[in-house]
């Protein structure tokens, strides 16, 4: 990819304005942890990682009860090629599932139970 020198001088001065920003807050003695720092600097906003662990956690529910129905009617299956399909499709989902769990605490949250 090739960048023009006026993209870069842009990005640089972003860059050196957050980290400033930054340094600032802890000169001055700050409050906030690292990791609101570094959604300062990365330009995030709570609010934007309160509204993605609130998508993540209902997601993290809707698989967990799909996985439920799965091995439910997987249970009740009388033929076998059908029931080894529906339990793999469980796998997939449970897959799924410890994925968005992981994101969950990537972003700082609690995963539902």
């Amino acid at each position: 990819m090739c960048f023009m020198r006026t993209d870069l001088s842009t990005f640089a001065n972003t860059v050196y304005r957050r980290f400033t920003c930054i340094r600032e807050d802890d000169m001055a003695g700050g409050n906030s942890s690292w990791a609101d720092r570094w959604r300062g600097f990365l330009g995030f906003s709570p609010g934007t990682t309160r509204r993605a662990l609130e998508i993540l956690s209902q997601r993290y529910i809707e698989e967990s009860q799909h996985i439920e129905r799965y091995n439910e009617h997987a249970r009740k299956m009388q033929y076998p090629q059908f029931r080894d399909r529906l339990l793999a499709i469980a796998a997939d989902e449970a897959e799924h599932v410890k994925w968005i769990a992981e994101q969950i605490k990537l972003v700082g949250g609690r995963v539902p139970r």
